[in-house]
């Protein structure tokens, strides 16, 4: 984004004057990683054949192994209704109070709690940060409730990497007496 290429190399002296900053320059700080796990490639690469050699250096300048770092600003999504307004609507059991309290959804949340209350399918694609999590969650902790004696798998979630911090969030929510049976 506008930022010029440049070989990735910080002298100690910048590393000792950054340390003392109180603020963190991401920018080095990827410079910092690039250097080091380029130090890293080349602990391993013993080049014989000049040309060789000379075309991986050139290749390692060009930063053919690292991208430019990928800035992206993160949208404002649309709220939409709270949860006291999807439980008087019928859109989620009114038991979903005590595990959403005081919840204010965005607009394609809500959209998804009403798509799955029509047993409709549908997919999310949304930013970082925008729910994607609970659009899914929601939608099953209502059925949950509404159905308590329906037994077996009821619901498979697959989570990327990325997601995981989101699963023992999820996974410590208690539905009724026996939490195994969520």
């Amino acid at each position: 984004m506008g930022r010029e290429k440049h070989q990735a190399s910080i002298h100690p002296q910048e590393k000792k004057a950054e340390a003392k900053s109180d603020t963190l320059d991401i920018f080095n700080l990827r410079d910092e990683v690039i250097s080091d796990y380029r130090r890293y490639l080349e602990s391993f690469l013993k080049i014989r054949d000049r040309k060789v050699r000379e075309f991986v250096a050139s290749e390692l300048d060009q930063g053919q192994l690292w991208k430019d770092p990928l800035i992206q600003i993160n949208p404002a999504y649309k709220r939409s209704a709270d949860i006291d307004t999807l439980v008087s609507e019928g859109i989620l059991h009114p038991d979903c109070r005590s595990y959403f309290p005081n919840f204010n959804f965005y607009h394609h949340q809500e959209s998804a709690f009403r798509c799955a209350r029509q047993n409709q399918p549908y997919v999310l694609t949304t930013g970082t940060g925008s729910g994607k999590s609970l659009s899914y969650v929601v939608p099953i902790v209502d059925d949950l409730l509404r159905n308590p004696n329906l037994k077996g798998v009821r619901t498979i979630l697959v989570y990327p990497m990325n997601e995981s911090a989101a699963v023992p969030k999820f996974a410590s929510l208690k539905l009724g007496k026996d939490s195994t049976d969520v």
